[in-house]
């Protein structure tokens, strides 16, 4: 069932595509081989579109949890399943996702809250 704010995804995506621009979800999965003992690492690399990386406010840093060299970014939700542990590269930067935090329009996730850390 459609909830009464599933219409803000279109305003969420909208103020993305024109304030955010090209950036790469990069999700990082490691498979261990029992009759090798070699860990695998595999990189999937999707396109985004994503806010330019901010600050977070001085209330927010904690130091620990949020470091005051931490920033966030907004992507679009897109079906998209971004993970803590994942990198994103954007602006020639490589970030490391730390926390994910899909933000919901009723049912459908309309964009995330992502914070990096370079």
């Amino acid at each position: 069932m459609a909830g009464k704010l599933d219409g803000l995804q279109a305003v969420a995506t909208k103020l993305i595509e024109d304030f955010g621009g090209p950036a790469v979800l990069r999700s990082v999965s490691q498979t261990f081989s029992a009759a090798t003992g070699k860990t695998t690492i595999t990189n999937s690399d999707t396109n985004v579109l994503a806010t330019p990386p901010e600050p977070y406010a001085v209330g927010r840093i904690d130091g620990t949890a949020i470091r005051n060299t931490d920033l966030s970014t907004l992507v679009k939700g897109d079906g998209l399943n971004p993970q803590p542990g994942d990198r994103m590269v954007k602006d020639g930067v490589d970030y490391q996702v730390v926390t994910v935090r899909p933000q919901s329009a009723g049912t459908v996730i309309a964009f995330y809250e992502i914070q990096l850390r370079a």
